[in-house]
Order: structure tokens, then sequence, then C-alpha cells
């Protein structure tokens, strides 16, 4: 820290004063020795060589360090800031940084509620190439014994030992899915759910499948959205999570390798805008793929139908690729009342809902509603 602050201004950001007065007081007894002056009112110290700190709550609607010049940026548990810490960093803290060409750390657990967080942890793993992301478990600090950890494991549901102590953003609930800590199975996926199988006399399972297809523009912008293809069975389980940018073509050739491997008894996809012509794409090359027009009414309707699905614990979600992002972005899920009355399912700020819309439609071609906003023609 010493080097990155010689002749460099620097601010520490903490979601409120109950974490900011630990790190104050912390960071400033490490620097003791080096402390040139310090003010417990102000939140600041100055160091040997030039080197100044800024303490700053992110309380409420404060924008911490508007208008200063900071070479560092450090932001104390930044997923519990949720949708403020986009606001906070587009709007306050990035322009901070721009006069000395600084850079930032946002340090967290990982939790799902803050979609923002998950949106720049993405950025370090490689969809921006200025920005790089860590993922660390509590037993890669040395400091820690393995008995206490193994421990805890045992007093705790496996959602939330992976969320507090291996690091990853684990959803419980969110304000639109429910009970979703009950849809998760620890898990990996039975062999009966990898695939389609033949029916024969000794066989356990009758299973059918169900794929939900929601498209994306081609290219891979960092900012730009997933095209994301769900496959669920018969039974209410999730049995693949397929979430990547491509162009077109390959987008329908990833789905075609999912048909192969399943034989979906539906497939419905979104038509709106590109999936028009990707839906007519898939159709000329003799794929039967029912359209989903979405509205505000017909999507209103899929989501409840969804969340429904959930709240009575229908769907069960295994340890399969990609399953930490789904459930992320259920729980960002949100209801946004409208001034007409009405109410916009969409993503929080800055995250992503693709996957949302293709278990959406899955659950929709699982349960065969007719209408509804989809058709096979």
């Amino acid at each position: 820290m010493n080097e990155a602050l010689k002749g460099r201004p620097a601010a520490w950001i903490a979601p409120s004063y109950k974490y900011l007065l630990p790190n104050w007081r912390s960071v400033s007894d490490v620097l003791r020795p080096v402390i040139t002056s310090k003010s417990e009112e102000e939140k600041h110290i100055e160091i040997q060589g030039g080197g100044q700190i800024d303490f700053w709550s992110a309380d409420g609607a404060a924008m911490p360090g508007e208008g200063r010049n900071y070479g560092m940026v450090v932001i104390d548990e930044a997923a519990m800031l949720g949708a403020d810490l986009e606001r906070i960093w587009t709007r306050s803290l990035r322009p901070t940084l721009t006069d000395l060409m600084g850079g930032s750390f946002f340090l967290s657990t990982s939790k799902a509620a803050s979609s923002y967080f998950s949106t720049l942890f993405g950025y370090g793993q490689g969809e921006r190439e200025d920005w790089k992301s860590w993922q660390l478990g509590t037993a890669d600090n040395p400091l820690i014994s393995p008995e206490e950890i193994e421990s805890a494991r045992c007093d705790m549901s496996a959602a939330a030992f992976a969320q507090e102590y291996l690091g990853d953003a684990v959803s419980f609930s969110g304000a639109v899915f429910t009970n979703l800590e009950k849809a998760i199975l620890d898990e990996s996926i039975s062999d009966v759910y990898e695939g389609w199988h033949p029916w024969s006399p000794s066989s356990t399972y009758t299973l059918e499948f169900f794929i939900g297809a929601d498209w994306a523009g081609a290219g891979r912008r960092a900012t730009g959205d997933f095209t994301a293809f769900i496959v669920l069975a018969s039974d209410g389980t999730v049995c693949a999570i397929e979430r990547f940018k491509a162009d077109f073509s390959l987008q329908r050739t990833r789905l075609q390798g999912l048909v192969s491997r399943f034989r979906p008894a539906a497939i419905i996809a979104e038509q709106n805008g590109i999936g028009a012509p990707q839906i007519s794409e898939l159709r000329k090359s003799g794929l039967q793929v029912q359209s989903f027009n979405t509205t505000n009414s017909t999507k209103h309707a899929a989501v409840e139908a969804l969340a429904l699905g959930f709240e009575e614990g229908k769907i069960k979600i295994p340890n399969l690729e990609n399953q930490t992002e789904l459930l992320a972005e259920l729980m960002a899920f949100e209801a946004i009342p409208l001034p007409n009355g009405l109410t916009r399912f969409a993503a929080a700020s800055g995250g992503h809902d693709d996957l949302v819309i293709a278990m959406m439609l899955a659950w929709q071609a699982a349960n065969r509603p007719m209408g509804g906003g989809w058709r096979t023609e």
C-alpha cells in the first residue's frame, strides 16, 4: 500500500460507518510509524512522502469523494452497497481517478444481490482487458484453521457455506423469485438428466426435456447481453445452463447441439428483435421452434408462472456449470412499478436477465400453456 500511495492521494470507501470505523482504526494503526498528521473528525491521514488517505462512508445518497482526485480507491464490502454501487462508482468515484490515472479495488463477499458487483467481477474474468478479478475462499487464508472451516461447514447449509466460505455468489431469495434455497441441489446432476434416453421396460424414469432460448446480438461486447439456453426436464430439474456471447450462426449451432443431446419435446425462443430471423433460420433447417412474443402482459404472466414454480418447490437446480450465474440473475430480478399502475419485470440496473428469460421460456414449454404469447408458426 505504501508504494501505491507514494505521493498520491487515496480513498477508502465503506458501505456505512459500521464498517468505516474499524478500517479507519486498523489502517491508522498499520501506518502509525509513517503518519505525519491525521484528523479523526475528517477521517483523513497524511503520510511521509506526500501520500494522503481519505475515509468515506457510502451511506444513503452520499457521493463519496466527489470532486476529489485520487490515485487509488478501495471499496470495502462492495456488494453490500447493492444497487448503489453502480451509482457511486459511475457518478462519483470513477471520475476521481482520471487526473492521476488511478486504479481501484472492490473487496467483498460475493453476494448475488449486488448484480453490479457481479458485473464488475465479470469484467475481470476476460470481458475487459483493463480489469482483473480474483475469487478466494476462506481456506486460502493460512491464518485460519482448516478444522474451523470444516466445523462451520457442518453448521451451515451448503448454499450459505458456499457464499461465506467459498466466495460464491449464492442466492437465497429475491424480490420476485422466492424459496430459491430449496431449489438448490448440492450434488452434481444425475446421469438420467444428461441427455435423452430411449424408453425400455427397465427404465426408472420417463422424462421429457424442454428448452428455453433467449437471443443476444452478435459479437462479444463487454457490456452486451448474453445468449442463454436452459434445458428443463419434465420433473422440474434444470439439466443444462448455457450462457455465452457469439455470432448468430454459432448461437444456432449451439442450440442444435442441445437439441441433438436432449431431443426436446418443445423449444420456445423469444421472437422479439433479432429473435425472429434466428427462429426463421432454425425452421429452415428443420428444427421445430415455437416463438414467444414478449410484451408486458405476456412477460408478466410467464414470470408469475415461474415464480409460482419456485414458491411451490417444483424446480431443482443441480450443481451445473453456470448455476451461480442463474441464481444470481434470479435473485436480482426486479418488479418495477410503472406510472400507469402496471409492473415491469427486469434485471436490476447494470445486471443481466438473459438466463431468467431462458428459464421462464423453458418453464412455459414444460407446462404447455396454450396461447399466452407463443405460437408454432
